[in-house]
């Protein structure tokens, strides 16, 4: 049950996410999935990753404050092509593990036997990858500055692929995958000492989590903390080197979905969680406060669909190169998965505490039938929180937060209408000078679906609904996949009849919800700043009341379409 101190501890979200995407230069490498990428300095380093017929071997080096790309000529004992391996990066030298490998450009693995069988079923992309072999439990290191690959070899028991990497003090800490020989998920811990080139064997204890693959990890102090893998976790686990004790860590706000796939990384005191693959298809950007141990979820107009992609950080920034992205239709349903090519890169922005005004201010309705989740709806858009239980709306309850759409800072006021016909006459008042109205039925409940009508009837009683009015038409409870009885074909017939945007939501999920409402909200700034052209160009700042440590990366200042 949400009571109003539950409520409470959620505060309203004030983080927004600017996607930017960037002109590359040079020699650009082509297009992969499962490649790994680290930033040293100013420049980014790529390596390995696969298309659906190739496998990659080539380093490539991203100079960033020129945006230019370069193939690099690394000799030494170099490792065959490779994906779903890891890269870090410690003391100048690039080091290389695992992964599936394929040898048909001449490579030097030792690789072994078997292995493979299962690379064409990990679920990122029809139709599957290629197939390849272990390489024998080998780890290599490239020197940045000479560009000499030296292999240091292992325990072919230990050649996995899909595992997650991370270097904690002078030790290289290996976590999970899938066996190279079988396909088998894994859940043991490898430790490769840095300085030694050595593996030392060490078994963990405590809470161990369970096998699994397309995770990631981060070291954070004296610790591995490891999100993802399987779909049925949603749990942060902490493996600490010293005592060699997991442990699950407690968390606060709402968790990200369970996925594979995705990308995982520590900028300042912030964990950032990118993409992947989940069950649902839903794959949105959450940000990790580790001393507070708090999930948040930035705003954002878009979607940010990609998995098996290639990331780094750069300052207060994360970079994203390749992966596989969808393509949807209107009713956001799949109709082609791409492997991309693209670069861009994600900057989180705080919009400062006593921000009240914006460069535009929306007033946007919610009406609908009693129960449907109106209020559940807003409360997950403004605070990002959910309960099962929530209270019946009185009369009229309001909602108000600070976002940012098309680089304008916008302020949306958000009326909460009860649905009851006993208080039609008191939200009536309210429907007068809205800029919007959101339209919410019950995807389960078909008596909601029909009741749209009177609604929309008793909307017009008391507004024009010209054509400058944005009208959403929303069918919530979508994740209750086998209680469906109104089919997204017919919510979007209603929404064409209606001249109303049709979406698909789950309050519980937080599916499309951000997207309901930034999608009427974003309408509405380009209709307004069509009028302004028409009727008198003027200027405006997009950046009032945000900070950030950096808002465009070196060099990229004229390389960039921000969303």
């Amino acid at each position: 049950m949400m009571d109003d101190t539950a409520e409470q501890e959620y505060a309203t979200r004030n983080l927004v996410l600017s996607v930017c995407d960037l002109k590359q230069n040079g020699e650009c490498p082509p297009e992969r999935v499962l490649g790994q990428s680290v930033t040293v300095g100013t420049r980014m380093y790529l390596h390995g990753g696969c298309t659906q017929r190739r496998v990659f071997d080539e380093v490539y080096l991203l100079e960033l404050e020129q945006m230019k790309w370069s193939e690099l000529p690394a000799t030494g004992t170099k490792p065959s092509g490779r994906y779903g391996h890891s890269v870090v990066h410690h003391n100048n030298h690039l080091i290389c593990f695992g992964g599936l490998c394929s040898n048909d450009k001449g490579g030097q693995d030792l690789l072994a036997d078997g292995g493979g069988e299962g690379s064409a079923d990990l679920g990122i992309i029809a139709g599957g990858l290629p197939k390849g072999k272990g390489d024998s439990g080998c780890v290599y290191t490239m020197e940045t500055q000479t560009l000499i690959w030296t292999r240091y070899s292992g325990d072919p028991g230990n050649a996995r692929y899909c595992h997650s990497c991370s270097i904690v003090e002078n030790q290289m800490v290996v976590f999970g995958g899938l066996s190279a020989a079988g396909s088998k998920p894994l859940n043991d811990v490898l430790l490769f000492d840095l300085d030694s080139k050595e593996w030392t064997p060490k078994s963990a204890s405590g809470s161990v989590p369970s096998p699994r693959y397309g995770h990631k990890s981060i070291g954070v102090g004296a610790e591995v903390v490891v999100f993802g893998g399987v779909f049925e976790d949603s749990n942060l686990w902490a493996l600490n080197l010293q005592s060699m004790v997991w442990s699950q860590i407690p968390t606060q706000g709402t968790s990200p979905l369970p996925r594979r796939f995705h990308s995982f990384d520590l900028i300042g005191q912030r964990g950032f969680v990118f993409g992947g693959r989940t069950e649902t298809g839903l794959t949105d950007l959450y940000i990790l406060d580790w001393q507070e141990k708090r999930w948040k979820r930035p705003l954002y107009e878009g979607q940010t669909n990609v998995r098996g992609h290639a990331a780094a950080t750069l300052h207060d920034k994360l970079l994203v190169f390749g992966g596989v992205r969808d393509k949807k239709d209107a009713r956001e349903v799949v109709i082609e998965e791409k492997i991309s090519k693209k670069l861009f890169f994600l900057n989180v922005l705080a919009i400062k505490e006593g921000v009240n005004e914006g460069d535009f201010k929306f007033k946007l309705v919610t009406v609908g039938d009693s129960g449907v989740g109106k209020s559940c709806l807003l409360t997950r858009f403004v605070q990002d929180y959910y309960a099962d239980f929530h209270v019946s709306t009185i009369g009229v309850d309001f909602k108000t937060v600070v976002t940012m759409v098309k680089g304008k800072l916008v302020k949306l006021q958000l009326w909460d209408t009860a649905g009851q016909e006993r208080f039609s006459v008191v939200t009536g008042n309210y429907y007068r000078n809205s800029d919007g109205f959101i339209f919410v039925y019950d995807a389960t409940n078909r008596t909601s679906f029909e009741h749209v009508d009177q609604w929309m009837e008793q909307v017009q009683q008391h507004h024009d609904c010209g054509p400058s009015t944005m009208k959403i038409l929303v069918g919530n409870k979508h994740d209750l996949k086998d209680r469906i009885q109104v089919p997204e074909a017919e919510g979007m017939a209603k929404a064409s009849k209606m001249g109303a945007i049709f979406m698909c939501t789950s309050a519980k999920t937080a599916a499309n919800v951000d997207m309901a409402f930034l999608s009427a909200a974003t309408n509405l700034v380009e209709m307004r700043k069509a009028r302004a052209a028409t009727a008198a160009p003027g200027t405006g700042s997009g950046s009032i009341g945000l900070s950030s440590a950096n808002t465009t990366a070196p060099g990229s200042s004229s390389k960039c379409n921000c969303k």
